[in-house]
């Protein structure tokens, strides 16, 4: 079908009730922004791109997909903006977006997530806007954000996150702007690397008023940068 259409800059196939697509479909040399959200995919085929492919936009969002493939990734190496939200993703591969060097943004929201391999974004320096947000995010690597310079947001909201490990916001870019909310942050020993963090870059935080304790029960709903050293039972040096 879309052989006719030679010159095709911008292709939107949202909510069609799409269940797979043929092979080389998306071709097209010319072709840059591809949507294909909310449909009924559940892969996302390699065989859909030639290689190389010119594509600097792609929406993959409100599909059935469990997985991604470092094969798709590689075929679009010009990848600016990359949109799976709202899929059933539950493990991404350590290199999956080895070959996305000209990433912008990458919106992995609202899928089944629980923990993010180490080096996962250790090739994607131009980052600047990374959703996280509405995950099942357990636990999150000391080192998986420090090699973002560029980062300008980071939504982490909405997870099962109860602490941050020592050093994950080290070194990020001064303008960053993070969503914390609605995790159920535990504050005791664990929660003095975040309290610090919070207390010294409150305006990197947005509604930092809302980051509040979960646990213990004496500690609910207190605000994290509030608390004190002994609060958390951490001794004085």
């Amino acid at each position: 079908m879309l052989v006719f259409v030679p010159h095709l800059d911008t292709l939107d196939l949202t909510g069609n009730k799409l269940v797979e697509l043929p092979a080389n479909l998306f071709s097209h040399s010319s072709l840059r922004s591809l949507v294909v959200k909310n449909n009924q995919l559940k892969e996302a085929d390699p065989a859909w791109f030639s290689n190389n492919s010119s594509l600097l936009y792609l929406d993959l969002s409100g599909n059935r997909l469990t997985r991604i493939s470092v094969d798709l990734l590689h075929k679009l190496p010009l990848l600016q903006t990359l949109d799976l939200d709202s899929n059933n993703l539950q493990e991404l591969q350590a290199d999956l977006f080895r070959s996305l060097h000209q990433l912008e943004t990458l919106n992995l929201a609202g899928n089944k997530l629980i923990t993010l391999r180490p080096q996962i974004f250790a090739h994607n320096l131009k980052l600047k806007y990374l959703y996280l947000q509405e995950n099942q995010l357990q636990d999150l690597p000391a080192n998986l954000l420090h090699r973002l310079q560029h980062l300008e947001l980071l939504l982490l909201n909405q997870n099962r996150l109860r602490h941050l490990p020592a050093g994950l916001l080290e070194g990020m870019n001064p303008s960053l702007q993070i969503l914390l909310t609605g995790n159920p942050w535990e504050c005791n020993g664990k929660m003095e690397y975040l309290m610090k963090w919070l207390t010294n870059h409150r305006q990197n935080v947005l509604f930092e008023e809302e980051v509040t304790c979960d646990l213990p029960k004496t500690l609910k709903n207190l605000q994290i940068s509030s608390l004190t050293d002994s609060q958390l039972g951490v001794r004085l040096q």
